[in-house]
């Protein structure tokens, strides 16, 4: 549990090249909730296997959305001020630092150049969403200095 909620920590205290020092008042509350968010869903959620992502999914936009809010404490009221989009699941997104949005993890495949024809076969590594995603997160890590 401990090293879970490390791992939210350090997720959460990832980029500190975002460009935030042009937000405005009302925008940082849109960061920093996107930021946890995001830190959440890679720290916590992505500890389960795909039933129970399914389960975290489902689970975690309710919380987002505040319809958990009196389940359990009447004194308690969750609301994220910006949520992730609706197509999907929440581990098909993560947080733009450039822009402070949310967007989906296929515009960086989309993105990425085609193979060049001059490359051997053995050196070639056909990106996919998991290795986009897990590159994403290990070099933010590993920039940031933690391992």
């Amino acid at each position: 549990l401990m090293n879970i909620f490390s791992s939210l920590i350090k997720l959460f205290e990832l980029d500190k090249t975002a460009k935030t020092s042009s937000l405005q008042p009302d925008e940082w509350k849109n960061w920093i909730d996107s930021l946890f968010a995001f830190s959440l869903v890679w720290s916590v959620g992505v500890t389960s296997d795909e039933a129970g992502r399914k389960i975290f999914d489902a689970s975690f936009r309710k919380l987002m959305s505040s319809a958990v809010a009196g389940e359990k404490r009447k004194d308690i009221t969750v609301k994220f001020s910006k949520t992730i989009p609706d197509v999907g699941t929440v581990f098909d997104y993560f947080i733009d630092p450039a822009t402070a949005k949310w967007r989906h993890w296929n515009e960086i495949l989309e993105a990425m150049e085609s193979i060049p024809s001059n490359v051997k076969f053995n050196e070639i590594t056909v990106p996919t969403v998991d290795t986009v995603r897990y590159t994403y997160l290990l070099d933010a890590l590993t920039k940031c200095g933690k391992p």
